[in-house]
């Protein structure tokens, strides 16, 4: 009669049994990967680009995940000039607060005065140096008195930048606040980011780990080929509707009115073949400053101010500096 094997073995086997079968699955998916491959097969991404985007930020340790506001530019951080040109050329450094400023102290000191800008890719200078951005042209403008914090985050929208303004920006004790977000709004929801902003709980951050650990292997990159269709459809909807960025301007203005803040609202602007897009507008809203107004008469010419449809290189950065200086003035907001 056969001795019954001990559970250590029984189990060690098991255990054997399973990593080779994974090897030998691993193996298959190496040999089926080529094939695909040479019939000119791509492993799928996103539809989304803007989520990609993110995704890699937050690997990168750019993105810190935030309660309020989703994610936000991870405090202190710091990137050296990069291959693609990001910040122009230039390290990337961001102080204790993620703004694109020197270091600061939250409280104002007496006989200054503050300006927060709160945006996206585009005014937290994407392409240029911080000294290029507009913030920083602004700020000499406005003379040593002014300080001009810039806490725009790439991929922010208008509830971002909302929520922002509730939790952190208010502790900064702005004169005015710069609200400069809309287009982002619009991108499109995906796979891992199902539903808008003011539904999210929090960002699936810790799924871009998992996809880079998967990524190394041959079977995950089989099984994404395979799903290319279905990973591949968007979802329905955008991050912020409409309505909800009406309301999210609203909001921004009704806790500026609570603290003694003004608001400018910045229309939105896009260039293209055609010349300039505006869009959203906010006119209805409040006091705006129409950025579109800078470039509109170039036309299709207004091109040569811009690295892309919606971010302005060094020049572009320059004249909306000169030109948001000019508006504050007319409203009498900079004296």
């Amino acid at each position: 009669m056969p001795h019954p094997r001990p559970a250590s073995r029984t189990l060690a086997f098991g255990v054997f049994a399973v990593i080779l079968a994974l090897a030998g699955l691993e193996g298959v998916a190496f040999v089926a990967l080529g094939f695909l491959e040479e019939d000119g097969g791509e492993t799928p991404r996103d539809p989304s680009g803007w989520l990609v985007n993110a995704q890699l930020a937050f690997e990168q340790g750019f993105y810190t995940p935030d309660a309020h506001t989703l994610w936000r530019p991870t405090p202190g951080f710091r990137e050296e000039v990069t291959p693609e040109r990001f910040w122009g050329e230039a390290p990337l450094v961001l102080n204790e607060h993620g703004h694109r400023n020197p270091s600061m102290p939250v409280s104002k000191p007496p006989s200054s005065r503050r300006a927060l800008l709160v945006g996206g890719s585009h005014p937290f200078g994407m392409w240029v140096p911080t000294e290029a951005s507009y913030a920083a042209v602004l700020e000499r403008h406005l003379g040593d008195e002014w300080s001009v914090l810039n806490a725009a985050c790439p991929g922010h929208t208008t509830f971002q930048g909302a929520q922002y303004i509730e939790h952190y920006g208010l502790a900064f004790a702005p004169d005015v606040i710069l609200f400069d977000l809309g287009v982002n709004d619009a991108l499109p929801l995906a796979l891992d980011f199902s539903r808008p902003d003011h539904e999210v709980q929090a960002v699936p951050w810790w799924s871009t780990r998992l996809r880079t650990a998967l990524g190394r292997t041959s079977t995950y990159l089989v099984l994404k080929e395979l799903l290319a269709d279905a990973t591949r459809r968007p979802v329905e909807g955008v991050r912020v509707p409409p309505e909800n960025q009406q309301a999210n301007v609203a909001r921004v203005l009704e806790l500026a009115e609570a603290t003694g803040a003004h608001v400018l609202l910045f229309n939105q602007i896009e260039v293209g073949p055609a010349g300039v897009r505006c869009s959203p507008r906010y006119e209805t809203l409040g006091t705006t400053f129409d950025a579109c107004g800078v470039f509109a008469g170039y036309g299709s010419e207004a091109n040569r101010y811009f690295v892309d449809p919606v971010h302005a290189n060094a020049q572009g950065h320059r004249m909306l500096g000169e030109a948001l200086y000019a508006r504050l003035l007319e409203l009498g907001w900079a004296e």
